[in-house]
């Protein structure tokens, strides 16, 4: 982990240097950390994408266990959107994830933590397709559908999905069209990995 007083000069130091247009926050190992980022955004109005991430794509803990309360109370509330993958969903809803039913009691249940627009990636849900599945801040369900790509590896790709809706959202695209658009363009990532 990273000291907390360097995460929070590096962003001091950024929001201070250069126009933000958007913010996101991905890996936050302890709760002094989250708390800190917490006082620093509260008052921003600045468009805040979380993906929460707990475990690693080799099943390695990223986030101490009493840092998820501090994350679902502190930042989720603040977040425009959120992007956990079915594992994390289940984890924040306590819903345990195997059918859309329950996807989409997991979705409504999440968007009560504060967040306004929630999005799934679907990507770990055993099913013929892959769905990226959003309920946005009027309660709207939408889908995004992909054929599954049958590639050995494709770690990193819920963090580049997130860094992707980011620079949508930071173009001034509204939620469900930078969903769309950072979906298709993970898709066509993964695709070219076939190549």
């Amino acid at each position: 982990p990273i000291p907390s007083e360097i995460v929070m000069s590096q962003i001091n130091s950024v929001l201070n240097d250069i126009r933000i247009d958007a913010i996101k926050i991905g890996m936050v190992y302890d709760g002094i950390i989250i708390n800190k980022i917490f006082k620093i955004l509260k008052n921003i109005n600045i468009p805040i994408i979380v993906d929460p991430i707990f475990t690693s794509t080799s099943g390695k803990k990223l986030i101490k266990y009493e840092a998820i309360k501090a994350l679902t109370t502190k930042i989720l509330p603040i977040a425009t959107i959120i992007t956990p993958n079915i594992n994390e969903a289940t984890q924040l809803s306590g819903i345990d994830i195997k059918s859309k039913e329950d996807l989409v009691k997991s979705l409504t249940k999440m968007k009560k933590l504060g967040p306004k627009n929630v999005i799934v990636k679907g990507g770990h849900l055993l099913s013929e397709r892959s769905i990226d599945t959003l309920i946005d801040d009027k309660l709207n369900i939408i889908e995004f559908s992909n054929s599954r790509i049958p590639i050995p590896e494709n770690h990193g790709s819920g963090c580049n999905f997130s860094a992707a809706l980011s620079a949508y959202i930071s173009q001034g695209y509204e939620i469900p069209i930078a969903c769309k658009l950072a979906n298709e363009f993970i898709n066509s990532v993964l695709k070219n990995l076939l190549y």
